[in-house]
């Protein structure tokens, strides 16, 4: 596998300047993790990718959403789960997500998650 590089100018985008890449590539720099984006093999840099290059989402910036997922794909890859993400849903249609009538987080049920995960 080629790896992905987090750039508006990238071979996953023809070289071209992407707006929407580099306005979520500003924001998640913005980030306290910041610095594990660089890191090839970081759960930060794999979730950054997937928002980027993944996601059928295609998730536009600015968006209110877009620090959510964002998290919840870190999490993910971090517990080695990535394949969740494959399933095409918003962050509040997830078994183990609970949101607010806004359609915000509020929660993340680990014990749902792990049953999730063992199916």
């Amino acid at each position: 596998d080629e790896l992905q590089l987090l750039a508006p100018h990238n071979p996953f985008n023809n070289f071209t300047y992407d707006l929407r890449v580099d306005q979520i590539l500003n924001v998640l720099h913005a980030l306290p993790s910041a610095e594990n984006l660089l890191e090839f093999n970081s759960p930060q840099h794999k979730a950054a990718c997937w928002i980027l290059y993944v996601d059928t989402l295609h998730m536009p910036s600015p968006n209110e959403f877009l620090i959510e997922r964002y998290i919840l794909a870190v999490l993910l890859y971090t517990m080695d789960q990535s394949e969740v993400l494959m399933q095409s849903l918003t962050t509040c249609e997830y078994d183990f997500v609970d949101c607010d009538k806004n359609g915000f987080v509020t929660k993340i049920n680990m014990t749902a998650l792990s049953k999730c995960l063992l199916y």
